[in-house]
Parts: C-alpha cells; structure tokens; sequence
C-alpha cells in the first residue's frame, strides 16, 4: 500500500517537475530516498520477524524433543513394569501349580491316614471286645 502510494507521489512529482527541471531533480531524488527508507524499514521488519520465526522454531523443537524425552522415558518405564508384571505371573503360576500339586500330595496322605485309621479302628474295637 506505501508503495503505491510512493509511486503515486513520485508521478505527481515527475508531473510537477516537467514544469521546473531543478526543482523535478531534488524532488524525484526525495521521493527515491524516501522510497529507500520505505523499503530499508520493511527489511528490518521482515528481519525481525525472521528471528522471532527462528526462536519460536527452535523453542518448539526443544519442547517436543522434551516431550519425546519424557515419552521415551515413560516406555521404557512402562515396558519395565510389563515384564516385572510378566515375571510375577509366571512365578505365581508356577506356585500355583506346586500347591496344587501339594494339595494333591496332602489328599493322597489324608485317603491314606483315614484307611489306616479305620484299620485301626476296627483292631481297637477288636482288642476291647476281647
């Protein structure tokens, strides 16, 4: 839009020139200037917003290499946990299996005590009568 206006200046003052030479010179080198200044400004700008840009960038890609951190961290925490979790299940299982086992053992012990037992009973019942 300054451009535009620039330009629109310029042509006002090359019309108002053609009338006095010297005057066109000093007045066309003004509008040139300030034409300059117009478009050294804009490159400072556009400069600044470069390097806001580029902060903003870097300071992005640091949060999301923190965040990656934090998430690489937390799978390996995870994945640790999932195979203390994994142990703990194999070796209840294998527990299980042995207790069930033992209950086994101790029904088998039980049938075997009660047979002997009842034996008994019946020799005992034997020996008071006599």
């Amino acid at each position: 839009m300054k451009l535009i206006i620039v330009f629109l200046l310029s042509l006002t003052s090359l019309t108002a020139a053609e009338s006095s030479p010297v005057n066109s010179k000093s007045s066309l080198h003004s509008v040139y200037q300030k034409e300059i200044a117009f478009l050294l400004a804009q490159k400072r700008n556009l400069k600044k917003e470069i390097m806001n840009l580029r902060s903003e960038f870097n300071s992005k890609i640091i949060h999301s290499e923190k965040k990656i951190k934090k998430l690489e961290k937390n799978y390996v925490d995870l994945t640790t946990s999932n195979e203390k979790l994994v142990s703990d299940l194999s070796n209840l299982e294998r527990d299980l299996e042995n207790v069930q086992g033992n209950a086994g053992l101790v029904d088998s012990t039980l049938t075997q005590a009660r047979t002997t037992l009842s034996v008994s009973e019946e020799e005992l019942k034997k020996l008071e009568s006599v």
